[in-house]
């Protein structure tokens, strides 16, 4: 591999997860992983680090891989080149290592596995990056030193990314993440008492846009519902009719923080817990192809190869060119010009159809991509129960210490305030 792009070599071969945070898992059981996997992707995690130091651990990770789309599953703690193979073979997106080896490196360059391999000081950054790769583990971050040296990289290794591991937590985590060559943190601070306490966050969430909805006289149809093992919900979808909905709601998509005292933990403990809101307008998803007569080039000409009567004596072979999309079909099977302009015209129409079709698929990628991940100031709305009681939204900085009443479905105040907060921006981007 060459040592001169490592970004071009390893880093674009690495699943495109959204998420900032890389759960590190150790499980040892693996009954716990499917639905503490399924707890992260409806709080807006789409990938973990599972540690591969027990059989259980395997087994867990193999069933997040094959049970959890969606959910990029890193096999942590790869050290020896014969477990390369079998990691692809139990459906990992990509593995990690505390080293890097020559016999490793080699073994998952075979393999074509993506791989962040693990370093301690700049020499070994330096080393991994003459391997080829972009983006690197760096471990124990949080000791003496970690933090400093992030800091003071740069030259040969300024388009180096680091994923900070071993001793990151809740508390320093975004001391690391405000550094420009951080691509994402991982820490072993997750565990499934997490998961359950982020369940019953996203049903509480639900009941509030319920109520909401009933004060309104809104119609709700719930779509779809899947429950959480032991409270809670891990997702729903719900339909939402009435005057405005879309409008009203479509400021409420994003990360919503609840502080409290979990009810779940026996020791009474204040826990953070997080759910995603998406909005989506309900479109029409019928595609009408209108062709005009002046967006189309038509060209006619003698067909080609063995023929007939007519076939290569008369201009019947038509080609159609569609100016605005510059797309070409052409049709020289049928004798009659006519006759080929139809079905050129037929296979134009089929042409333009799927390139709707892949502009609308691209468009809800799009949306999905830009919504923000799980990390310490990416929520729009934090609800705090636990030392006080206060609701901020943090893009219009609006407060309400009602928290009960706002939890119980009165969010018009804050909703009101995200519409003309939204107002202020888009005056003054048109002013600018």
């Amino acid at each position: 591999m060459s040592a001169s792009s490592p970004t071009e070599t390893c880093w674009p071969t690495l699943p495109a997860f959204r998420s900032r945070v890389v759960p590190v898992i150790a499980l040892a059981d693996a009954a716990q992983a499917v639905p503490l996997a399924h707890a992260l992707l409806a709080g807006g995690v789409d990938v973990m680090e599972i540690t591969l130091r027990t059989p259980a651990a395997w087994a867990a990770m193999e069933a997040v891989a094959r049970q959890v789309p969606g959910m990029h599953v890193g096999a942590g703690t790869v050290t020896r080149p014969e477990d390369v193979l079998r990691v692809l073979d139990a459906g990992a997106t990509f593995a990690l290592s505390p080293g890097c080896t020559q016999a490793l490196v080699e073994a998952v360059v075979a393999a074509r596995l993506p791989f962040v391999p693990g370093v301690m000081t700049p020499s070994e950054a330096m080393a991994a990056r003459d391997h080829g790769f972009g983006l690197l583990k760096l471990f124990p971050a949080a000791q003496a030193g970690g933090l400093a040296m992030l800091q003071a990289l740069g030259g040969p290794l300024a388009d180096l990314r680091f994923c900070p591991t071993g001793g990151v937590n809740l508390a320093n985590m975004a001391q690391f993440l405000a550094l420009p060559n951080v691509r994402v943190c991982g820490g072993s601070w997750l565990t499934p008492q997490d998961a359950v306490d982020a369940q019953d966050w996203a049903e509480m969430l639900l009941r509030m846009y319920l109520r909401w909805a009933e004060a309104r006289g809104f119609q709700v149809d719930e779509l779809d519902r899947l429950y959480g093992e032991e409270a809670g919900i891990k997702s729903v979808t719900l339909q939402i009719s009435g005057p405005y909905a879309y409008g009203l709601l479509k400021g409420e998509a994003g990360i919503h923080r609840l502080i409290r005292i979990s009810p779940f933990d026996a020791s009474g403990r204040r826990h953070t817990a997080f759910a995603s809101v998406d909005v989506y307008p309900d479109i029409d998803t019928n595609i009408e192809i209108d062709i005009k007569e002046e967006d189309l080039r038509i060209d006619v000409f003698r067909a080609s190869g063995p023929g007939g009567q007519h076939v290569n004596r008369t201009n019947s072979a038509v080609r159609i060119t569609h100016l605005p999309t510059n797309i070409v079909v052409q049709c020289q099977n049928e004798k009659s010009q006519l006759k080929n302009k139809t079905f050129a015209m037929k296979i134009l129409k089929a042409r333009l159809y799927e390139r709707e079709l892949k502009e609308l698929e691209a468009s809800k990628k799009a949306d999905y991509a830009s919504k923000d991940a799980i990390a310490f100031g990416s929520q729009i709305r934090t609800y705090t129960l636990q030392p006080y009681r206060l609701v901020k939204d943090h893009r219009t900085s609006f407060e309400d210490s009602s928290v009960d009443a706002v939890l119980d479905g009165r969010l018009d105040e804050f909703l009101r305030a995200t519409l003309l907060h939204a107002h202020g921006e888009k005056r003054a981007s048109h002013g600018a």
